[in-house]
């Protein structure tokens, strides 16, 4: 499967190093400045799959997820988080979609949050379940994780990735690599989850 690699502007990973120094106490080998996150106060996002609409709205710090016609309808209490984006694929070959919607706590350093629903044959929506780091089993996938992560489907693969942070000497260091975990979706007992299928890791760019 062909990488997909994040390429970030300067102005981003030293945005991302100052809001892990100031939370973290992290050590760097040159200055950087401090960027807030960008807060959106509402989101609101349509997709289409085999002439069945979905709909994604965030508002009055709810998210609201409804499909066919409003026939189906979820709320989920998100306050002191922010929608960062939402996507729309066929994470198990089903030909049935999921929809992931990515969230960020509103308080700098933070890590995201995913909530998505998998479609059952088209005739009702559950709810996927993506385990906390401290709960996988493979631990050296999230080794040096402190947040300042991204989410995305790439060819229908849940990704998450983020900057590696090593402790050394008790001092936290970026150490320039950029870890991509990638995720399989797998029917649970109670509901669809998603299972590391694997990860690797790659020099973060940065553009002149």
């Amino acid at each position: 499967m062909k990488k997909k690699v994040l390429a970030l502007t300067a102005v981003m990973v030293l945005g991302v190093f100052s809001a892990a120094a100031a939370n973290d106490n992290v050590t760097f080998s040159k200055p950087v400045r401090l960027l807030k996150p960008n807060v959106q106060s509402s989101f609101e996002k349509d997709f289409e799959w085999n002439d069945v609409d979905y709909s994604v709205k965030e508002k009055n710090n709810q998210l609201i997820f409804e499909f066919n016609d409003n026939k189906f309808r979820e709320k989920h209490d998100i306050k002191g988080y922010h929608v960062t984006g939402a996507e729309i694929g066929d994470l198990n070959g089903d030909n049935y979609p999921e929809i992931f919607v990515y969230l960020k706590a509103d308080e700098m350093g933070n890590q995201m949050k995913l909530i998505g629903y998998s479609s059952n044959n088209g005739k009702s929506m559950s709810q996927v379940y993506l385990p906390q780091p401290d709960e996988v089993a493979d631990a050296a996938a999230y080794q040096g994780f402190r947040g300042f992560d991204e989410m995305s489907i790439v060819e229908n693969n849940f990704c998450r990735r983020f900057p590696v942070i090593e402790n050394k000497d008790g001092a936290l260091y970026m150490n320039g690599m950029m870890r991509q975990i990638q995720y399989k979706l797998v029917d649970g007992e109670a509901c669809r989850r998603l299972e590391i299928d694997r990860y690797y890791e790659y020099p973060i760019m940065m553009e002149k």
